[in-house]
């Protein structure tokens, strides 16, 4: 009988088969050493070509609101008999004015026969809308620059609101959330803050512009 086994699968030793435990272990470590390498690499070559870009400043991107309207409350005579005026400021700051969106209320049992209109700041001002309710006190008013016309960069009164007063109760006149302002070179509104006004007592004759009492 022939005993030659040269056909047959050797059995490896103990020994051989912890070489070839150790052998796999190293393959694993350095392919996974390759792999880590590349990524490094990679993030590498990405941060040199994001720092090569030119930077944003974070002032570019956050701050473009710079606009800030007010309730003067430096009162005048109107022209209409009984009636007072008051002015909705404006100062657009860095910002280039296209139009305006103004909310206000006041309270309709002190303020009545309420009127807006526009001011000076817009030279040539197109009103968009107009809606006054004397029920609940609530004006909104749309206003911008014609058609054509350049944006406004500028301080000065945006509208003038008229009003007839009952009493001699202190009332104001506030900005509400929907007041918005538009700037052509950006998709969101500049304003940056708005400041109510203080109507107080008014003197018997209105014959001279009267500030109001703080």
């Amino acid at each position: 009988m022939d005993n030659n086994n040269s056909g047959e699968n050797i059995i490896p030793t103990p020994g051989e088969v912890v070489k070839k435990a150790k052998f796999n272990k190293s393959f694993i470590l350095v392919g996974g050493l390759v792999i880590l390498t590349a990524v490094l690499l990679i993030i590498s070559i990405t941060s040199r070509n994001s720092s090569s870009l030119p930077s944003i400043s974070r002032e570019s991107q956050t701050n473009t609101a710079y606009t800030n309207l007010s309730i003067s409350e430096e009162l005048r005579a109107s022209t209409i008999p009984g009636k007072y005026e008051t002015d909705v400021n404006i100062d657009s700051g860095k910002n280039q004015i296209t139009g305006v969106q103004l909310e206000i209320s006041y309270d309709p049992k002190v303020l009545t026969n309420v009127d807006i209109v526009p001011g000076s700041f817009f030279p040539t001002a197109v009103i968009i809308g107009k809606e006054i309710d004397p029920v609940k006190g609530k004006i909104l008013y749309t206003l911008g620059t014609a058609q054509g016309t350049d944006a406004v960069s500028s301080k000065g009164p945006l509208a003038v609101i008229s009003f007839n007063k009952i009493g001699d109760t202190e009332t104001s006149i506030e900005f509400l959330p929907e007041t918005l302002v538009t700037d052509h070179r950006y998709d969101q509104s500049v304003l940056n803050e708005t400041e109510s006004g203080n109507i107080g007592i008014l003197p018997t004759s209105n014959s001279k512009p009267l500030p109001t009492t703080q």
